[in-house]
Formats: structure tokens, C-alpha cells, sequence
């Protein structure tokens, strides 16, 4: 299945009511799954579908965690980014480009 058809997937299931958030036995969601295959589109598109990229699952790992421990910086960057994101509109501005370039340093 390519990367297109993969989208079109998530998207078809959406607009039937699945929700992005949804979690299996060990809590994990679609996105931790996204994150722990490397699919940045994916997990593009989850986010901008509402997906919580702070959502852990039982082991209290996040999307990003996951993306790291796999290698994944591309969708380490996106989930970054959306978690910063997040956290601009609940704190009613900020700067998400100092957190980001920070944790660059910590890697």
C-alpha cells in the first residue's frame, strides 16, 4: 500500500466517525503507531485530523518517544511541533522555534 493510499485510508475511516484518538489494549494510539513505523504523512495528517501527540499509552510513552527510540526524527519533528503547537493556543502565545531548536541539543 503506498503512502497515498495509506492516507486515503485514515481519511475514509474519519469521515466515518473513527476517532483519531482512539487507543487499543495498551492504550496506544494511532498515532504512537504512525511514530513507531516512520510516517511522517501519516502523522501529519492525523494531527491536523485533532490527534493528541501527548497521549500516553500504558507504559506512559508518547508518539514522540516512540519516533525517537525508532529513529524517526522526521515524525519526531512533526509531533514536536504539534505538541508546541498545542501548548501556544493554551498559553495564548510563546515561542515554539527556542523549544525546538533546545531539545535539537538535548538529541
Amino acid at each position: 500500500m503506498t503512502a497515498d493510499q495509506k492516507r486515503d485510508r485514515v481519511q475514509r475511516l474519519v469521515l466515518r466517525g473513527v476517532d483519531v484518538n482512539v487507543t487499543d489494549y495498551d492504550e496506544r494510539t494511532p498515532l504512537h503507531l504512525a511514530a513507531t513505523e516512520g510516517r511522517v504523512e501519516v502523522a501529519r495528517l492525523l494531527i491536523s485530523l485533532a490527534a493528541k501527540p501527548a497521549s500516553p499509552d500504558r507504559w506512559w510513552s508518547m508518539p514522540a518517544d516512540d519516533a525517537e527510540r525508532s529513529g524517526y526524527n522526521a515524525v519526531l519533528d512533526v509531533l514536536e511541533s504539534a505538541k508546541c503547537e498545542q501548548r501556544k493556543a493554551t498559553f495564548n502565545g510563546g515561542s515554539c522555534r527556542l523549544l525546538s531548536v533546545s531539545l535539537k541539543t538535548l538529541r
